[in-house]
């Protein structure tokens, strides 16, 4: 937890989750940002342009410390920088971003994120998809739930 949370209770660095999806108009799709102060978005996008925010908020400390926890059990640092389906064209990307680190999990157009490709994964990206899972579906419930 310490790698992600200051002694303040702030993120050490901005949590950033991408749903992205290739396409005709070029990479559309939504982002959820977490500042580290706890100030939170989540946005739509098409290729560099972001929208409004379609909901905002501010997160407490305790519900910052469990973003970090949330990091730390899922074990981010760990977590490949892009695994998952190898295709070039027309990706469904999905990304975990903790400042400058990132981990993206590449599917089909339109598959969604689900356990259910671990079995066409190698062991070690079965296990980084259920950590990486475990990451996004958290933080991005939080936020939701907010």
């Amino acid at each position: 937890v310490t790698s992600y949370l200051s002694s303040d209770g702030a993120l050490k660095k901005t949590v950033k989750l991408t749903d992205a999806q290739e396409g005709f108009v070029g990479v559309t799709g939504t982002l959820w940002i977490i500042e580290p102060t706890g100030s939170w978005r989540i946005a739509n996008f098409v290729n560099e342009q972001v929208y409004e925010p379609r909901q905002q908020g501010h997160l407490s400390q305790d519900q910052l410390a469990v973003v970090a926890n949330v990091l730390a059990s899922g074990e981010f640092c760990g977590l490949p920088h892009q695994f998952g389906r190898r295709l070039k064209v027309n990706r469904h990307m999905v990304t975990i971003g903790f400042g400058r680190t990132t981990s993206t999990l590449v599917l089909n157009a339109a598959e969604p994120a689900a356990v259910k490709i671990a079995p066409t994964l190698d062991a070690s990206e079965a296990d980084a998809l259920v950590k990486f899972l475990h990451i996004f579906e958290g933080i991005q419930n939080l936020l939701e739930e907010n």
